[in-house]
């Protein structure tokens, strides 16, 4: 969806994720954090929820990104 938006992973700006168990998911969340995000880090928000969409999901993570065209544009 990044890609269609003419932005990658290095665009994103915030992400928030949300955890079924912080104690059991944090190492994993901070894996992939350093998997797929890079320094300067975006912006997070971390919390546990008791469900999340799917019951066999443990981690969800939503991402905005500033595409570069709407970058450009808001420079103007």
């Amino acid at each position: 969806m990044l890609a269609a938006a003419g932005a990658a992973l290095a665009d994103v700006v915030k992400v928030t994720i949300l955890v079924r168990d912080m104690a059991a998911n944090l190492p994993k969340v901070i894996e992939l954090r350093g998997e797929f995000l890079t320094e300067p880090y975006p912006a997070d928000t971390l919390l546990e929820v008791s469900l999340l969409a799917q019951p066999e999901w443990q981690i969800e993570i939503d991402a905005i990104a500033l595409a570069h065209a709407f970058a450009l544009a808001l420079a103007r």
